[in-house]
């Protein structure tokens, strides 16, 4: 009862010896109340599609204060900030969709949350070869906007969410065009995961529904 933070790993990740001291220092020195450090998963000679994904390529930043954290696989949570805020919980909705982090973070952010990056706090992570596939990536962009607009429906216009996912799909198509144009394949294979997410935001939006990324 008497720790003073909570630190959360998922369990297809390896944590190195000196993470959570790591962590620990980031919190007190940025004074967060939520800490998040990078991860990426472990493999050899993945195919084009996975390694230009955000399974091998995801955002990092410069250890410090960030806006806001997205992903909760790899995060140290001020016990003090959730005693104070009782109502901040993991959404239960989102259990088998995925994106009850990024929902989580957001609602953390509303209450004023100070959140900090610690970039040495690297964790690989682990997912199992048959699943390191071009479907696999695909759908985990998919089922990402989807949750996303789920969860911005709790506080902003559906208007509002689908105008922002409507010129991001816009955007993406153009990334799309001029990178197969100039043969730049990174640049077209990122427009189309942009796309892809939007899609996704835009699908929730009109009804589709949920999309159970864990059954």
């Amino acid at each position: 009862d008497g720790a003073a933070w909570l630190a959360m790993i998922d369990d297809d990740m390896t944590a190195p010896a000196q993470w959570l001291t790591l962590m620990l220092r980031a919190g007190r020195d940025y004074h967060a109340d939520c800490v998040g450090g990078p991860c990426a998963i472990a493999v050899e000679r993945p195919c084009f599609v996975v390694a230009q994904s955000m399974l091998c390529k995801r955002r990092r930043f410069p250890s410090g204060r960030v806006p806001v954290l997205h992903a909760g696989g790899n995060v140290l949570l001020s016990r003090a900030f959730l005693n104070e805020h009782p109502s901040l919980r993991f959404d239960p909705a989102f259990g088998l969709s995925g994106g009850e982090d990024y929902d989580f973070f957001q609602q953390a952010r509303r209450l004023g949350a100070r959140f900090a990056w610690c970039d040495e706090a690297f964790c690989p992570e682990h997912i199992a070869a048959e699943r390191l596939n071009s479907r696999y990536v695909l759908m985990r962009y998919f089922t990402s906007g989807v949750s996303s607009a789920r969860s911005e429906t709790k506080q902003r216009s559906l208007g509002a969410i689908a105008a922002e996912h409507g010129a991001a799909l816009m955007r993406s198509v153009v990334k799309v065009v001029v990178g197969a144009v100039s043969l730049r394949r990174e640049q077209a294979i990122s427009g189309l995961f942009m796309a892809i997410y939007a899609l996704g935001g835009l699908w929730c939006l009109t009804g589709g529904g949920r999309m159970e990324r864990y059954r």
